[in-house]
């Protein structure tokens, strides 16, 4: 997977220069809605992508290529600010504890078909593939008690850093506002996976890390508006 993903980068790379295209801008925002499994750990459970983040806002820049009047191929990075969800609540639950709400970015390559090049109303259809992780973290959060009459709590900030990969598929439709500059709304529905963790807790150090060995499938579906400006 990750040999597809960078030859998929490598080819969004060089296609372009090899056909002297035109480069596009593009900037998107929107919300996203979770669906599956997050991830899995002992002592923890399951995370469900809502009990991870209940949703999020993402922000995308698009840099593409066009290969004609409709075909254009691209890179793209993006940035989520998440709301907690409730499993990341749960771990947030005990006095003293808080949660920094979570965060999403995702990196790859990208392609796009626009049924009706140079029109004033363009419909498309993308392919997307990358890479994608989520950052969490609880402040105080109890890791063990002290014993005795009156248990005492150890409290430690907890952080977490989930890495995978991701493959979309989208579509939307963009308005001609003048000849250079087109703006629309669009739907897109991804899925991935988490194959890396790394969780730590600082009084303690790392508690978890490396590959994940039961890797859960996660979607996320967003709905939003992008910008295209062709240079």
């Amino acid at each position: 997977m990750k040999r597809l993903m960078l030859a998929a980068l490598l080819a969004a790379l060089a296609v372009p220069t090899l056909a002297s295209a035109q480069l596009s801008l593009g900037l998107r925002a929107g919300y996203g809605f979770p669906m599956g499994d997050a991830y899995e750990q002992s002592g923890f459970g399951t995370f469900k992508q809502s009990g991870l983040a209940k949703g999020q806002v993402p922000l995308q820049a698009d840099a593409s290529w066009r290969l004609g009047d409709r075909l254009s191929a691209g890179l793209y990075y993006g940035y989520g600010f998440g709301q907690s969800g409730s499993k990341l609540k749960e771990l947030c639950s005990t006095p003293g504890a808080s949660c920094d709400s979570p965060s999403f970015t995702r990196f790859g390559a990208q392609a796009a078909y626009a049924f009706t090049g140079g029109a004033t109303v363009e419909p498309w259809l993308g392919l997307s593939i990358g890479l994608q992780s989520a950052s969490f973290k609880v402040k105080n959060f109890v890791y063990g008690v002290i014993p005795g009459p009156t248990p005492t709590p150890l409290t430690s900030d907890l952080k977490g850093t989930l890495r995978g990969w991701e493959a979309g598929l989208e579509g939307g439709a963009d308005y001609r506002v003048s000849s250079a500059f087109l703006v629309g709304p669009f739907l897109s529905f991804a899925c991935g996976q988490y194959t890396v963790e790394d969780v730590s807790i600082a009084a303690l150090g790392n508690v978890a890390g490396g590959g994940v060995t039961n890797a859960k499938t996660h979607q996320w579906l967003t709905l939003g508006v992008r910008g295209r400006y062709d240079l």
